[in-house]
This record gives structure tokens, sequence and C-alpha cells, in this order.
């Protein structure tokens, strides 16, 4: 399916100006990008699972009158809250339908999505007359191994913010091939439908690309203006209106999204923080395209190595993709196709340009970090559009200080090194989402025998098991653990919690104070439970006194040994 995508996407941008000895170059570029990204999924991608409201998602869709996806769509529609992002939902529903309860198809999917979603960038941008086929090819290469946005290789349901960057470099893709001199009558016109139609999808799959498509469409429009304005100022109106059918049909698209979201919010008093706002904004731009994984970069292999993160799958496959793109550059990359000081300066300010224009969802909240490697670094994808142009800028403008002769060697040695670098910590960081899987897996197979005389409808409350390994979560919650054992334990009625510092119990109830009641409030009875997972002991809770008993008069914790969490981000690892 993939290498058919790849053929379609390429006889779209074969126009008639294009020499064939280019589209060839395409393809090979093309083949890279695809093998690079494979080789990076290796170390990990038959060992990672389901993870946070996966689970529940995963049990809703289960238990579903049928197995329809009209059927699965409704269920998320109307329980999960799906309703705003219908392409996510269809996308989970569809997924369902094809893999059933089996991770591995699900992640082999996602792999599939993010090697398209990286073959759009390198052909996006390779669009654009200036940009050299090397500057596509590096920035497009140097993204797909990003760890800034790490958590959507492992994680399931964060498979939207890669479906949303795709479809919007799609969608700005055939919006550019839609203005071409070349596209006339018909196919011009349906080149436009299938660009405002990908735009429109991307933004009701995720918001993370909004900024995204607004910076190009304001390029595209700018430029056809710039380029027909001087021959005939009619010509360069008529010019922008797939541009303005483009923008118009987004700002519909998104009226009636703010209309219908419930969590949607309007941040009116951020004016009155507009000096701490920039600053905010100024540090994470630095934090996110220099710090992490840049000049860190070491420090951070050193560190996933102290801790075990680091295998020998790992760096056998880090060592392939260092040897393949040093290979490929060494022997096709001209002398002379190391960008000029210049070039690697404009590259560095379009890239500080694409981070603020992916960061402008979250610009106006103060409490919305770019977090590094756990499950929030999925809002981060298209602001890793931008990262992956300051890095190559900033290798190119470094290149430049070393003779012209041996330039481009260096060049190809860097870039290598770093894409070998970004391969080491996908992986590193991928080693906690499969150890928190196999944790997973074990407590769920003893459950099966140890709960399996529990009455229907009872809740369980998971004792003596961490809830995250690293940034990973193995049970967080009321979202993971009810729908897993739900699962697991045939029971569409059950809940289940973890039991943390965060758990209280009064005199007639246990209360997770992270959520508001009636969610999270468990009262004593016959149907209550505390499962140790250590242990493989159950115990009942019928009342205060035997919840006193059980926790010999204090109140839960977390178990000895766990490290330090912060809430909603794991325990960090770099």
């Amino acid at each position: 399916m993939t290498l058919r995508c790849i053929g379609i996407l390429l006889c779209l941008s074969s126009h008639a100006t294009m020499s064939t000895n280019d589209t060839a170059h395409r393809r090979l570029d093309c083949a890279l990008l695809l093998v690079v990204v494979l080789l990076s999924t290796l170390p990990y991608i038959a060992s990672i699972g389901f993870y946070f409201d996966s689970w529940l998602s995963l049990s809703g869709m289960m238990y579903a009158p049928d197995h329809s996806v009209t059927s699965l769509y409704r269920v998320l529609n109307t329980d999960y809250g799906e309703n705003v992002r219908p392409v996510q939902a269809i996308y989970v529903a569809l997924s369902f339908k094809s893999f059933g309860l089996n991770p591995l198809g699900y992640h082999l999917t996602g792999s599939a999505l993010l090697a398209l979603t990286t073959l759009m960038f390198y052909l996006a941008v390779s669009q654009i007359e200036q940009v050299g086929r090397w500057v596509a090819l590096t920035v497009a290469l140097v993204f797909s191994l990003l760890p800034h946005y790490s958590t959507t290789r492992f994680w399931f349901s964060s498979h939207q913010a890669t479906i949303c960057v795709g479809l919007a470099l799609l969608g700005l893709y055939l919006l550019q091939g839609a203005l071409s001199p070349d596209a006339s009558g018909t196919a011009k016109w349906l080149t436009l439908l299938a660009a405002v139609v990908s735009l429109v999808l991307s933004f009701l799959s995720y918001e993370i690309a909004v900024g995204t498509i607004g910076g190009g469409l304001a390029f595209i429009g700018g430029r056809e203006w710039m380029r027909r304005r001087e021959s005939s100022r009619v010509l360069a109106m008529k010019s922008l209106l797939p541009v303005i059918v483009a923008g118009g049909t987004l700002l519909l698209a998104g009226g009636l999204k703010a209309h219908f979201q419930q969590r949607f919010s309007y941040q009116h008093h951020f004016y009155r923080h507009i000096g701490a706002l920039i600053r905010h904004a100024l540090l994470q731009c630095v934090q996110f395209n220099w710090w992490r994984y840049f000049l860190r970069m070491p420090l951070d292999i050193a560190r996933l190595a102290l801790v075990g993160g680091l295998s020998g799958p790992a760096a056998a496959c880090a060592t392939a993709i260092a040897f393949v793109v040093l290979a490929y550059y060494w022997r096709k990359m001209d002398h002379s196709a190391v960008p000029s000081l210049r070039s690697n300066l404009l590259l560095v300010a379009i890239g500080i340009l694409l981070f603020f224009l992916g960061f402008a969802v979250f610009a106006f909240d103060l409490n919305s970090d770019f977090t590094p490697q756990d499950v929030n670094n999925r809002i981060t994808m298209a602001s890793a559009l931008g990262a992956a142009f300051v890095l190559l800028g900033t290798i190119g403008a470094l290149c430049r200080l070393v003779p012209p002769l041996v330039r481009s060697r260096v060049f190809a040695c860097v870039v290598a090194l770093a894409c070998a670098g970004d391969s080491l910590i996908v992986s590193g960081c991928a080693s906690f989402w499969t150890e928190a899987n196999t944790r997973q897996r074990a407590i769920l197979d003893h459950a099966v025998t140890d709960l399996k005389d529990l009455p229907g409808g009872s809740t369980i409350l998971l004792e003596g098991s961490c809830r995250d390994v690293g940034p990973a979560p193995i049970f967080e919650g009321i979202e993971d653990s009810s729908g897993a054992f739900r699962l697991v334990l045939h029971d569409p009625q059950l809940t289940a919690d973890v039991v943390s510092n965060l758990l209280r119990y009064g005199n007639d109830s246990v209360v997770d104070t992270r959520y508001e009641e009636p969610d999270g409030r468990y009262p004593f009875g016959s149907r209550l439970f505390v499962y140790d997972v250590a242990r493989r002991t159950v115990t009942p809770l019928t009342s205060a006194e035997a919840a006193r008993n059980h926790w010999h008069g204090l109140q839960p914790e977390s178990p000895p040994g766990c490290a330090q969490v912060i809430e909603g981000h794991g325990a960090p690892i770099l």
C-alpha cells in the first residue's frame, strides 16, 4: 500500500517541466526515506502494546452492539467524545475492525503513516522552486527520526497527530500542484478539490497543524501574487482564488468544530500575561530546536545507556541507518550541494517560523510545555517540521567552515551521525514502552486466574505495581485499567483504578482525587476489592474498617521503589 501511494504521489509531482532524471532522483530519495523509517522501527515495533485511553476505546468497541464500522464509530462518538475529531474516530474504528486486539497491526499502520508523512514533507518542500533537492531530502530525513514526537510511534491513540500533519502536508502539496502553470482544466479543479478535502480532514483529525496550514496558505498565496502581478493584477487576483477557497473552507470547518467541541475554551485573559507568554515561547523555541536532542544529544544517549535503555538491536539499526545515509550522500551528493551560509541562515529562520506556527495553538497557555519524551510530546509533531529545518540550517552553517573540497563529505558524515543519534534516542525511549507492555501483560495474565471468581460489575483497585516505567504508562488510572480488565475478564461493567498516593478513603468510600465525582469515587461494599498484583492477593473492602485494616490505618501510597512521577507525564528519564 505504501509503495502504491508513493507511485501516485510521484505521478502527481511529475509535471511537464520535470525531467526524467528529476523523477528518478525523487524515487531514489523516497526509497531512502522509506528504508530509514523502516530501520528505525525494527528495535521496538513487535514489542509495544496498548496504553492509556487506547484500552478504554478497545473495550468500548469490543462490547459494541455489533462490529460494523458504523456501530464502532457510534460507540466512539457517543462514549468517548470523538465527535469533534471524526477522522480520528473513523481511523480507530477501521483499525479495530482490521486488527482486533493485536497491537502489531496498529503499530505497523502507524509506522506506514509516519513514512507517508515523511514522503509528503519531502515532496511538498521539493516542490518549492528555490529549494534544492538535497535540502528537501535532508530536512525530511532529519524529521523522520526526530525524538521530539516519539510518542506517536508508540501510542496508538496518538496516531491522530501523524494523520493530521500528513494530511496537512498533502493538502499544501496538492494546492501547489493545482496552481502550477502546467495544471489546467478539469485536472486543476480536481486537484484543488483534493487539496481542500485533505486540509479539512487534517483539521478534523487533530488541531496541531492549524498554524502550519495557515502559514502554508499565506506562503503559497504570496508566491502566486508575486509571480503573476507583473503581467496582470486581474490574473494575479484570479490565481489567488484556490487559496481563498481553501482558507474559507477551513474557517467554516473551524467555526463548526469550535461550536461542537465542548473542551474548546478561549483564553480571553492572555493579554494580562503577554510578557510571560513571550518569554515562555522563546524558551520553548530554544529548548525544542537546539538544546533537547541536538546540543544535548551525547548526554541523552549516555543517560539512556546508563539506565539500560539501549539494546544491541537498537545500536545495530542506528549503525545501519548511519551507513545507508552516509553511503547515499557520499555517492550521490555534489560538492556544491551544501547550502550557502545565507541559505543556511534562511533555513534556520524558516524553521523557527514553522516552530511558532506549530506552537501557536498552545501559545496562550503558560502551562503548555513541549515535553521531551512523555505522552504529551505528540502535540509537537507540527513544530518538529521546524526543528528539522533548524537542525539542517545549523549543520549546513557549521559545514561552511571546512574547505570546499571536503564540505559535502563532512556534511554527509554529520547528517549520518545526527540520524544515528536520533535513532538511538527513539529506541531508548521505546525500551520503556516495551517494558511497560511486558509488565502489563504479566499483570493481566495473572488477573485472569486470580480474579475469575469476582462478581460481575466489581470495582478493582490495583496495588503493588508502579503506575509508570520512565515516561511510559503501565496502568495509570481509570481509563487504561478499566479498559484492559474489562477485556481480559470479559466484564463490560467492571471498573478498575490504581492505588497511589492520590487515592484516599473516608467513612463511606475510596476516592481517587484526580477525578471529579462520580468518577473516581468507589463506595465500600461487596463489589469493591484491592488486587495486590505483586502478592497476587484479593482483599474485599466492605467498610471503612476493612480499608483501615488493609492499609494499617494509613492512607494509600504508591509502592516503594517507584520513581517519582509528574502527573500525566510519567517519570522523566532525560
